[in-house]
């Protein structure tokens, strides 16, 4: 007969509501008949370049262990734009100064992963690295040209190769990051104003950027220039990795760039033809979230902290439209998210919160597959004050979470009556059951 084991985790909040109220109140517990799979949940990070030794320090390396991240995403965010893998930095000659981080070349990336541990790629897309030939200060004809991107796909696929040499096939690849700002940051897809007019993307014809009176008009074109080049870069991943999932960037909604970004790329791969295979192709878009408002002040006591804790639940219910724009045809892999204000800086309502955070991503629905914290070597994740480093409280919180949710294949909400009120018409007990052939756990 099989026996399966049923472990419980607890993050204890013992500030959520007054402790008379749990002594004279008796707590029942429901599952919600909605079973969901979520074997393709993964829970990870982005890594950074830092100051100083982290990626082959043993204590760090221990710590990533021990967190046990489903996903590491390399080089990160921005970065990627201005990477270059063979020499594990941002390329030289750019507007982004290396200041002697630590470098972080593919092999040692991989050799500080545990081996469960997935990694998502970042392909440079924004500029081309020495190998290919081309200045990264080359003209904008000359960038922007087949040609480089060409060349810059054979560099692709060598950095690709280099994992798979290592041992670490990545099992996505991400198409560059946050194009839609049209920023200095977004190389070859940057938005140039100049006297009230905005020009971006390549007109071929008349070898110079397409001309436009608003920024939005102008996120369009660069947003089809991007598709043009995620056509033939996927066309050449797929061919060599049929197995690697692509993809693509999106953004949240909310402005009129953003929105315009959206639209364009979801009304392009439904409607043009030409990007059948690109909208085939493509397993997921990504989403990134901060909470940088509400709670602004330093918390202090029992009081602001239920304020903060609060806030990520009532954060990602706030984003349920950016979930809804997001067509069925496509996962969500929310990449980056966290808290860029340092409201709740290495206490433990920052790991709640983190918790809440995560819970309200998951509970969004079955589109979210990827749920990336913002950096993995923050100061609330990781304790580098004193070697060896050591776990901080979004840490410990992920490792809690990692013990409960790693390997399940299902999932189930749990709801808790009474449940009372924390703070802001937010509940103070929320809880998921996970699943798998061998174990049943809790984590509430």
């Amino acid at each position: 007969m099989r026996i399966k084991r049923f472990l419980v985790y607890f993050l204890v909040l013992n500030a959520l509501f007054c402790a008379n109220s749990l002594v004279s109140q008796t707590v029942t517990t429901t599952l919600d008949s909605d079973v969901r799979d979520v074997s393709n949940l993964d829970i990870g990070f982005n890594r950074r370049s830092d100051q100083g030794i982290w990626w082959t320090d043993n204590s760090f390396i221990d710590i990533v262990s021990e967190m046990n991240p489903n996903v590491v995403r390399y080089p990160a965010g921005t970065q990627a734009n201005y990477w270059d893998w063979r020499e594990g930095k941002f390329l030289e000659n750019t507007d982004k100064s290396w200041n002697n981080k630590e470098v972080v070349t593919i092999p040692t990336f991989v050799n500080a992963l545990p081996d469960r541990t997935k990694a998502i790629y970042v392909v440079n897309i924004a500029r081309p690295t020495p190998i290919t030939g081309v200045d990264v200060n080359a003209s904008e004809a000359d960038l922007k040209s087949q040609a480089t991107l060409d060349a810059k796909i054979v560099d692709m696929l060598a950095a690709i190769a280099e994992f798979d040499t290592q041992g670490k096939l990545p099992f996505a690849i991400e198409l560059g990051n946050e194009f839609y700002f049209g920023n200095i940051e977004s190389g070859i897809f940057q938005i140039v104003e100049s006297n009230g007019l905005y020009y971006s993307g390549w007109d071929d014809a008349n070898n110079q950027p397409f001309v436009s009176n608003s920024k939005a008009d102008a996120t369009e074109i660069t947003a089809k220039f991007y598709l043009e080049q995620c056509k033939d870069i996927v066309s050449a991943i797929k061919a060599a990795y049929p197995s690697i999932k692509i993809v693509i960037t999106t953004t949240k909604g909310g402005t009129s760039a953003r929105d315009r970004w959206n639209n364009t790329i979801f009304d392009e791969l439904q409607n043009n033809s030409s990007y059948t295979s690109l909208k085939n192709d493509t397993y997921a878009v990504t989403q990134h979230f901060y909470i940088k408002d509400g709670l602004l002040t330093p918390i202090t006591d029992n009081a602001s902290s239920k304020v903060a804790i609060a806030e990520g639940i009532e954060y990602p219910i706030s984003k349920q439209s950016d979930y809804n724009l997001v067509p069925n045809d496509y996962k969500i892999y929310i990449t980056e998210y966290g808290a860029t204000k340092g409201i709740a800086e290495e206490t433990w309502a920052s790991a709640v919160r983190y918790a809440a955070f995560t819970y309200g991503w998951i509970e969004l629905g079955d589109k979210i597959e990827q749920l990336d914290w913002h950096y993995i070597s923050d100061n609330n994740v990781v304790n580098d004050d004193n070697l060896p480093m050591k776990l901080a409280p979004v840490g410990i919180a992920v490792k809690m979470l990692q013990q409960a949710a790693v390997d399940m294949t299902e999932m189930q909400e749990i709801s808790f009556s009474p449940n009372p009120i924390s703070v802001n018409a937010v509940n103070s007990l929320y809880g998921l059951k996970f699943k798998s052939n061998q174990k049943e756990t809790l984590f509430i």
